[in-house]
């Protein structure tokens, strides 16, 4: 009896099925058909690993590099998995990371001609200026002549320190390790180098001096009572006191001005940037009987995001505090240009989502946010809600609710009562407009009827 039998089909033929011998020999002829492609894709999958240039094997594939790049040489060799290729490439990803980190950090704790050519504002590197008082525990430290006391403030790469010395001396401690790039080290020499040329104006924070340690760079400069932004949660100095607020305006629109006729954009002013030196406020930060807070005791400070005008003269210093040697300070015309969003997104101006703006007239609407803020009687709950939407780069919506919350304050009409017509004017003609060409200089701003 053989395998082969006959069916009848449907239209009565007679066919022949296939054998059950033909069967195997199709099942075999598959399984090692798909055995070997197997064997080739691993074969293929493993051939291709980075040796070293001594290697004894032949070169398969290698293709002549330009002079200046690196040279590679790819070897074909057999029985290497491929979990053993993407281990040696993650080890040397992480070998060449480790290697960045140690050339940034002799880099930040080396004193090369290069570096102090690149940020000449940080100054040398002083391996003796700090010295740890408790060896035992390591608490405390003395800077230079200065030892550290309690804890004022914290920022985005340091902390905000007083002295045991001074009463009237903080230090700003920035730690290298935080600073992963050069654009880190390139705000930090700006900012020491502003503080060390404009520093002696009475309306920017006081400057010493610089250190350079190994391990971190020490800012020391004037102490503050505390900033304005304190002063208004914990205290109701600026509540329905017009000439408590004209006096910070006075003093904040005063540095600005002076700044801005130098060709430095501040970019970030808010008011916990805006600090206060006096000794009207007592133990419990209230403002003594018969003491007013002065023009003259506010201070602007944090100078991290500033922006420099390209006519900036480094080696500038006006000693007389006049102007006299730059004949009445830079014109309006020499642009402070400046791109990207920098800065707090409750005080920025609507023009800072165009690629590229004029700071300092964002600077401007800035300075008419904080007033807005100190100001008696303004609901800014819209405004916050503005920022919110650019806080999500959601910039039309954000530049939409803006202009309507600006149109409605132009359409209100103010009563002459806490000076609050002329107020008005200031604010929304003057500092919070929503077209950059039309807004105030700091110079037009402090000759309004309002803050005379």
């Amino acid at each position: 009896m053989t395998n082969n039998h006959a069916t009848m089909t449907s239209a009565g033929a007679v066919a022949e099925e296939p054998s059950f011998d033909l069967y195997r020999e199709i099942e075999e002829m598959e399984m090692e058909a798909n055995e070997r492609s197997r064997q080739e894709k691993e074969q293929a999958r493993s051939q291709l690993v980075v040796a070293d240039d001594d290697g004894e094997n032949g070169v398969v594939g290698k293709k002549k590099n330009k002079p200046g790049f690196l040279r590679r040489r790819v070897f074909w060799v057999f029985n290497v998995k491929r979990d053993d290729v993407v281990s040696y490439w993650e080890k040397r990803d992480a070998r060449v990371r480790w290697t960045k980190k140690q050339k940034w950090r002799r880099k930040l704790n080396s004193d090369h001609k290069m570096f102090r050519k690149e940020f000449p504002d940080i100054g040398r590197l002083q391996s003796d200026a700090v010295e740890v008082l408790d060896k035992r525990t390591g608490q405390g430290k003395r800077v230079g002549k200065y030892s550290l006391d309690v804890k004022l403030g914290r920022g985005g790469f340091g902390q905000v320190f007083g002295t045991h010395t001074s009463k009237t001396i903080a230090i700003k401690v920035q730690t290298k390790t935080q600073m992963r790039s050069k654009r880190h080290l390139d705000l930090l020499n700006t900012e020491i180098g502003i503080l060390s040329r404009h520093g002696h104006h009475v309306n920017i924070v006081g400057f010493q001096q610089s250190i350079n340690a190994p391990e971190n760079i020490y800012i020391v400069m004037e102490r503050a009572t505390m900033s304005v932004g304190d002063l208004m949660k914990k205290t109701n100095v600026f509540c329905a006191q017009e000439d408590a607020v004209q006096q910070v305006m006075k003093g904040l629109l005063n540095g600005v001005k002076y700044l801005h006729e130098r060709g430095v954009a501040h970019r970030d002013l808010k008011v916990d940037n805006l600090l206060v030196c006096t000794s009207a406020l007592d133990e419990n930060n209230r403002l003594r009987r018969g003491h007013k807070i002065d023009a003259s005791s506010i201070r602007l400070c944090d100078f991290g995001l500033a922006k420099l005008s390209r006519n900036y003269d480094p080696s500038y210093v006006d000693v007389d505090n006049d102007g006299s040697a730059w004949e009445h300070g830079l014109p309006m015309k020499y642009k402070v240009y400046a791109r990207g969003i920098a800065g707090t997104y409750k005080y920025m101006a609507p023009d800072v989502t165009s690629k590229k703006y004029e700071a300092r007239r964002a600077d401007i609407w800035s300075v008419g946010r904080i007033l807005l803020g100190m100001a008696a009687g303004y609901d800014t709950t819209n405004l916050d809600i503005a920022s919110k939407f650019l806080r999500q780069d959601d910039f039309a919506e954000y530049k939409q609710r803006v202009v309507i919350f600006l149109a409605g304050e132009l359409a209100y009409v103010p009563s002459a009562a806490f000076g609050k017509r002329l107020l008005h004017d200031l604010l929304f003609r003057n500092l919070l407009v929503f077209n950059a060409k039309y807004r105030a200089t700091a110079a037009e701003a402090l000759d309004h009827e309002w803050l005379n």
